[in-house]
C-alpha cells in the first residue's frame, strides 16, 4: 500500500469532527462552502447531503468526494433542510458535530479554535463564537456578541440565547458533542420548518452542562433573498407560534428566568407575524389562531411590559382583521386631509419610517414634494429632492415626521421654533400599522 493511501486511511480513522451540510440548488455558491471546509486545520469529515438538487449541485458534490477522502455525499429525495440534517446526523462518525448551510463559508481556523475550548474542559458540551453577515453587494456586519473567553452554564447560555446576548439561535457556527444527538426522542421531535434551530438548541441546552464562548467571528452567513428566512410571510410562519409556545410551556417548569426571556421573544415575534398578516390581509384563519395564543400568554406577562410593547400589544394582539382594515382606512383618510392642507407635503426622515410612508403615499396616489433631512447628504429619495430646513418655507410646507417617537421628540421643538405649524407625528401611525 502506498504511503499516501495509509495516511488517507489514518485521517479517516482519526476524524475528530463531522460537519453536516444540507445541499439544495446551490451550484453557484457551493464551492465556496466546501473549499472553506477543506482548508480547516483539524481532522474532519464533510458530509454533503444532496436533498434532491437538479441544478448541478449533485455533480459538484460527487466531484469533491472523488477528489478528497474527507468528503462524503448522501443523495436523497427532497425533504427539506431538516430531513437533510437528520440524514447527516445518522451518518456522522465524529466525536464532535457541526452544522453548516451550503451558501455560507468559514474561516480556516474556526473549528480548530472552537474545538480547542471544548477539549480543554471536559464539561463543555458546546462551543460558539460570533459571526459575520455578508450581503450580495459586499456589505459586512460583524456580530461579536460573545463574552471574551468565558464558560457559562447551559441554563445561562439558554437565557442568553433568547435574550440575543451571545448564544444565537442558529445551529450553525457552533460545535457540539455528537453524543447529544443520540437521543431518540430529540430526533423524533425534530421540527421540519420555521423555528427548527431554536427548538433543537433549547432541547440540547437542557442536556448540556456548560457552553464555551470563544472570541472568534469565523462563520460567514451569506444573506440571500432566496433563503427561507427572507421569504414573505405566509401560513408557514405559524410554526413559530407552535414551537415557541411548546418551548415556553416546558421552560416554565425548568427555569423561571429562562421562561421570561422566551416569553419576551415569542410575544415580540408573534406580534411581528400577526402584524404582517393583518397588513397584507392574508392568512385570515391564522389571524384568529394567533389571537388564541396571545390570550394564553397574557396572564404570564407580569412585569415584562414596556410602554412600546404595551402599545404594540394593544394595536395587534387581539384586533380582528376587519377592525385593522377599518383602522387603516381611517388613517389613510387622515393623511389625505392632511395632504390637502396649505403648502406642499414633505416627509421629514428617510429611514425605515420614511421609506414606509413614502411607499404608502405612492400607493394612495397622494402627491408629495420631497424629503427633509437635518443634514442632507445629497441624492434623491423615491425620485424626489432631499432638502434641509434652511431651504424650507415654513408657511408653504405640510410635514409628516416620518421617524420614531424619540427622534420626533427631538425634532418637533426645532420645527416649531422655525414656525412650522402644519405637522403630523408619523410614529403614531407606524405603531398602529
Amino acid at each position: 500500500m502506498k504511503s499516501n493511501e495509509v495516511k488517507c486511511e489514518k485521517e479517516v480513522a482519526d476524524r475528530l469532527l463531522s460537519v453536516l451540510v444540507p445541499v439544495y440548488q446551490v451550484a453557484d455558491v457551493l464551492r465556496d462552502c466546501v473549499d472553506s471546509l477543506l482548508r480547516q486545520t483539524v481532522p474532519l469529515e464533510i458530509i454533503l447531503v444532496d436533498d434532491g438538487s437538479t441544478d448541478g449541485s449533485v455533480a459538484i458534490c460527487d466531484a469533491y468526494a472523488r477528489m478528497d477522502a474527507r468528503v462524503r455525499v448522501i443523495h436523497k429525495q427532497n425533504g427539506g433542510p431538516s430531513s437533510a440534517r437528520l440524514a447527516g446526523i445518522a451518518a456522522a462518525r465524529g466525536e464532535y458535530l457541526a452544522f453548516m448551510d451550503s451558501d455560507d463559508w468559514v474561516d480556516d481556523d474556526l473549528f480548530e479554535r472552537l474545538l480547542a475550548a471544548m477539549r480543554q474542559d471536559a464539561s463543555v458540551d458546546c462551543a460558539t463564537g460570533g459571526y459575520v453577515t455578508e450581503t450580495e453587494n459586499g456589505t459586512q456586519q460583524v456580530m461579536n456578541l460573545v463574552p471574551q473567553g468565558s464558560v457559562l452554564s447551559a441554563c445561562e447560555a439558554g437565557r442568553r440565547m433568547f435574550a440575543s446576548q451571545g448564544f444565537n439561535w442558529s445551529l450553525c457556527g457552533k460545535v457540539y458533542r455528537s453524543a447529544l444527538f443520540r437521543d431518540k426522542a430529540l430526533l423524533q421531535d425534530w421540527p421540519h420548518g420555521y423555528g427548527e434551530d431554536s427548538f433543537i438548541n433549547y432541547r440540547l441546552l437542557k442536556k448540556m452542562r456548560n457552553v464555551a464562548y470563544v472570541p472568534v467571528q469565523g462563520y460567514h452567513y451569506r444573506m440571500r433573498p432566496t433563503s427561507m428566512m427572507h421569504q414573505s410571510y405566509d401560513s408557514r410562519w405559524m410554526a413559530y407560534f407552535e414551537i415557541y409556545d411548546e418551548i415556553f410551556t416546558d421552560a416554565e417548569t425548568y427555569d423561571s428566568r429562562l421562561a421570561e426571556e422566551i416569553l419576551k421573544v415569542i410575544v415580540n415575534m408573534g406580534l411581528s407575524i400577526r402584524r404582517a398578516f393583518l397588513r397584507k390581509q392574508c392568512c385570515l384563519d391564522e389571524i384568529e389562531t394567533t389571537k388564541a395564543y396571545f390570550q394564553k400568554w397574557l396572564p404570564n406577562m407580569g412585569n415584562l411590559w414596556t410602554p412600546q410593547l404595551r402599545r404594540s400589544w394593544d394595536a395587534f394582539a387581539l384586533v380582528s382583521a376587519g377592525d385593522y382594515a377599518s383602522r387603516k382606512k381611517q388613517m389613510e383618510e387622515e393623511i389625505r386631509r392632511f395632504s390637502q392642507a396649505t403648502g406642499n407635503l414633505y416627509l421629514y426622515g428617510t429611514g425605515r419610517y420614511g421609506n414606509c410612508f413614502a411607499r404608502w403615499l405612492e400607493e394612495l396616489g397622494i402627491p408629495w414634494h420631497g424629503a427633509i433631512e437635518s443634514s442632507p447628504r445629497g441624492g434623491t429619495f423615491f425620485g424626489k429632492g432631499i432638502f434641509s430646513l434652511q431651504e424650507m418655507d415654513a408657511k408653504d410646507a405640510a410635514v409628516i415626521l416620518a421617524m420614531n417617537e424619540k427622534n420626533t421628540g427631538e425634532v418637533l421643538p426645532v420645527l416649531r421654533k422655525k414656525n412650522f405649524s402644519n405637522l403630523m407625528e408619523g410614529w403614531k401611525m407606524m405603531e398602529q400599522l
